[in-house]
C-alpha cells in the first residue's frame, strides 16, 4: 500500500508534502481500498501547489502500477 501512494505521490509531483492515508472497506462488496490525501500547500511560499493533468497522471501511474504489481 505504501509504495503505491509514494508512487502517485511522486507522479503528481507532491514528494514531501503532508499527506493522509485511510483505509476502507466497502460494506457490500468487502472490497478493501486506500484513500489518501495530500497537503497542496508549499510550506515556503504558501501558495496552493499546481496539479495539472492529474487525471491523466493518475491514469499513467495506476497502468505502471498494474504492470508493477501483476494487477488487471
Amino acid at each position: 500500500w505504501l509504495r503505491v501512494a509514494e508512487a502517485i505521490e511522486h507522479k503528481l509531483g507532491y514528494d514531501g508534502q503532508p499527506r493522509a492515508i485511510a483505509f476502507h472497506t466497502d460494506e457490500k462488496t468487502g472490497h478493501e481500498h486506500m484513500h489518501v490525501a495530500w497537503s497542496r500547500i508549499d510550506e515556503e511560499t504558501l501558495q496552493a501547489k499546481p496539479l495539472p493533468f492529474f487525471k491523466l497522471r493518475l491514469k499513467e501511474v495506476s497502468r505502471e502500477l498494474e504492470a508493477e504489481l501483476g494487477l488487471t
